[in-house]
């Protein structure tokens, strides 16, 4: 604290930096505008340690704002991984600084000079240097990812014939880049017919087979635009049943589970923004048709739970009051 309540001395602070910053650093720094950072940079230092400090000040030459950020070092004894400390809190300080007042399309981000005080009363015996922290094979590695692009999987840059080259990656890659923009038919055949080929050239078996295509059903289930109808629906699961293994194709089922109740959802969230529209009459209707007695119970607990009147579901749904007491009741009793 003794420390802190020095350097919170703007002009205490401007001498110590004057005589202790890197010159080539000093010379591209109006000190004149130091000025201690906002509470939100501050809380950052203090929830790391009490013997930091974050100050703000301008360049001579664009007036940009730069972050200087001051660490002392109290302990008895030095640290050596105090390089990564110091790394993590300038990340700390620039995600803080990209939230409060940068747009990525817009601004580069401002400039955050670390520096150590160390008052052990020795030679500080440990490197301060990044770097140092790796094996020399290290170093080479760690410098080319902070000073040049990163490694990037650019799927739409990858045509899909060569995504169908990747063999066990290609069927993820593949739905990545392309489930947004197909429909469920297109999708599934292409994910079947990678599926079949992999089981083929045995880079997989059965069992590794199911377990991809239940994640892909999952992730098509969240994200295919066009919801089918359930007709539609039932017909893709017999398609990829005469297909795929017995099992493997049985998956379909929890496809078409998550699709009727996207269908209802949607209906709803149509029904109440727009007065009773045509979305909740289709999902009723739908589930109706060829006694989905178990997509009327979720669709009338739905409803109730959303706290529409009975009489207005029944004007929706066409069911009576006591149908719908049944319906409920028989929801209860039911496990879902």
């Amino acid at each position: 604290m003794f420390f802190k309540k020095n350097m919170t001395d703007l002009s205490l602070a401007r001498d110590f930096l004057t005589f202790n910053l890197p010159k080539q650093i000093q010379n591209t720094l109006s000190l004149e505008s130091l000025a201690l950072a906002p509470t939100e940079y501050l809380n950052i230092a203090l929830r790391r340690r009490l013997a930091d400090i974050v100050y703000t000040v301008k360049q001579k030459k664009d007036n940009h704002r730069s972050l200087i950020f001051i660490h002392i070092e109290q302990q008895s004894l030095p640290e050596r991984l105090m390089p990564l400390r110091m790394i993590e809190l300038m990340i700390s300080i620039l995600k803080l600084a990209a939230e409060l007042n940068f747009n990525q399309n817009k601004h580069t981000l401002p400039i955050v000079v670390p520096m150590i005080l160390s008052n052990y009363h020795k030679v500080y015996p440990y490197t301060t240097r990044f770097l140092d922290l790796f094996a020399p094979d290290g170093q080479q590695w760690m410098l080319q990812f902070l000073t040049q692009n990163l490694p990037m999987v650019d799927l739409a840059t990858i045509p899909d014939n060569q995504i169908k080259k990747h063999i066990r990656a290609s069927l993820m890659e593949w739905a990545l880049k392309n489930v947004k923009q197909s429909n469920l038919k297109e999708a599934l055949d292409n994910s079947i017919e990678m599926l079949k080929d992999l089981m083929a050239h045995q880079h997989i078996n059965e069992a590794q087979a199911r377990h991809y295509f239940e994640t892909l059903v999952y992730f098509l289930a969240d994200n295919v635009t066009n919801i089918p109808t359930p007709s539609e629906i039932d017909e893709l699961i017999a398609t990829a049943q005469s297909k795929l293994p017995t099992q493997t194709g049985e998956n379909m089922t929890t496809l078409r589970e998550h699709l009727y109740q996207q269908g209802i959802d949607e209906g709803i969230s149509q029904g109440i923004s727009q007065g009773i529209s045509q979305g909740i009459s289709q999902g009723i209707s739908q589930g109706v048709n060829q006694g989905r007695l178990l997509e009327i119970r979720r669709m009338a607990d739905v409803l109730l739970n959303q706290g529409l009147s009975k009489e207005l579901i029944s004007k929706t749904t066409g069911l009576t009051a006591a149908e719908l007491e049944q319906i409920k009741k028989q929801t209860n009793e039911t496990p879902m």
